[in-house]
């Protein structure tokens, strides 16, 4: 078989490896090649404990800014209060106190931004090493793993999944687990203000919060997904032939096979518009879904 490495660069996209050779397709689920792909980096006996004090160094940095964040809506709120109660003392005060939040922010912004840059780039670096150590120097009963792909086709276009792909995935990931991180500090921050306000409001707000994120994405999430997975695989191969025509330009041309490869192309072209026609609507749906659910989250809570 083919080694796990590449195997979950296909399971990555959201596909499966085609085995032409009337095996059955490898079954390897989103998460398991997700924990797999960060395992690269972050379990390997050369970079774990880097990979450790790095996530370790973002995580503070984020509590750091989820506190000025908070720190900071409650100036907003003092600083109101004072303008209405036309207190030019107390809004001077605020406006000190402002001047030193960005003092504050400014470096905490530098180094989160260059420390998570740091972290997707030696990700990133481990993860192409991997896949190219593997495609270029492994060997699968007793072939060369790019021979072997290349006679069997167990995998499509392993080239972009090693250069591309395994970039948008490092991103991807990085951004996801970076996002979740962000969002559980700021809830956690404002909850304690919501909760002395009112209790049923912030439980409210909290059913209404889940109920939105859930549907949207049991409701929405599979369709785009799925056609995402179609428009990467639709512009691998309308690039893939492109390719092929210039390495084959001789035998091309000696066979008057322009023609022929410029139909192939112009039917693959199509049938990526329809797709990406397909995914814009998908995406649409899910930004109208997103836009009337934060409208209504005002009379979400009892």
């Amino acid at each position: 078989t083919v080694p796990d490495e590449l195997e979950l660069g296909a399971a990555s996209k959201g596909t499966t490896p085609n085995l032409r050779d009337g095996g059955h397709p490898a079954q390897v689920s989103t998460v398991r090649s997700a924990l797999q792909f960060a395992s690269v980096y972050s379990a390997a006996p050369g970079t774990r404990c880097e990979a450790c004090a790095l996530g370790l160094v973002l995580v503070v940095l984020l509590l750091c800014e989820g506190g000025v964040v908070a720190y900071y809506s409650e100036l907003q709120k003092t600083m109101m209060t004072s303008l209405q109660a036309k207190d030019l003392g107390a809004f001077s005060a605020i406006l000190y106190q402002i001047g030193g939040v960005i003092l504050v922010v400014v470096p905490i912004t530098f180094f989160h931004t260059y420390a998570a840059g740091f972290l997707r780039i030696k990700w990133r670096r481990s993860l192409v090493r991997k896949l190219a150590k593997t495609y270029l120097a492994g060997n699968v009963l007793g072939q060369n793993c790019f021979y072997r792909l290349a006679l069997m086709g167990e995998i499509d276009n392993p080239d972009q999944r090693i250069a591309e792909d395994a970039r948008q995935l490092v991103d991807t990931l990085f951004a996801l687990v970076q996002d979740c991180a962000w969002a559980v500090i700021a809830v956690l921050s404002f909850s304690v203000v919501l909760l002395r306000i009112s209790p049923s409001v912030f439980f409210g707000v909290i059913g209404y919060a889940l109920f939105c994120t859930i549907f949207a994405t049991c409701f929405f999430g599979p369709a785009i997904l799925h056609l995402q997975n179609i428009l990467v695989q639709q512009e691998a191969d309308m690039r893939y032939l492109l390719i092929r025509t210039r390495e084959n330009a001789e035998s091309v041309a000696f066979f008057c096979g322009g023609a022929a490869e410029w139909l192939h192309f112009d039917m693959l072209i199509a049938q990526l518009v329809a797709t990406a026609l397909r995914f814009a609507k998908a995406i649409s749906a899910l930004e109208t879904f997103t836009t009337t659910s934060k409208l209504a989250a005002i009379v979400a809570a009892p």
